[in-house]
């Protein structure tokens, strides 16, 4: 599936990340400059695409707290590994 443009910039943001590595909305805002109410409905598309997914009390590098976050998924590195399209 091709991503809009709109999707594709914000699934970037995963690019360099494992699987089960993610962000969550305040540090994309950070990342992107976009407000919150510009990315989540981005990050729930993504993931309802199967390339993201929800998960709470992740954890830093650092062994600290981070909350929640939406991870890459196994599709999702597939995806970004073909450009951001299945």
């Amino acid at each position: 599936m091709k991503l809009t443009e709109q999707q594709a910039e914000i699934f970037r943001q995963w690019d360099r990340c494992d699987i089960g590595m993610g962000f969550h909305f305040k540090d994309l805002c950070k990342l992107t400059k976009k407000s919150r109410d510009e990315i989540a409905p981005i990050v729930r598309e993504l993931a309802g695409l199967g390339y993201l997914e929800f998960k709470r009390g992740c954890w830093t590098d650092d062994g600290e707290m981070y909350g929640s976050a939406y991870t890459l998924t196994d599709a999702g590195r597939a995806a970004l590994a073909q450009g951001g399209a299945e």
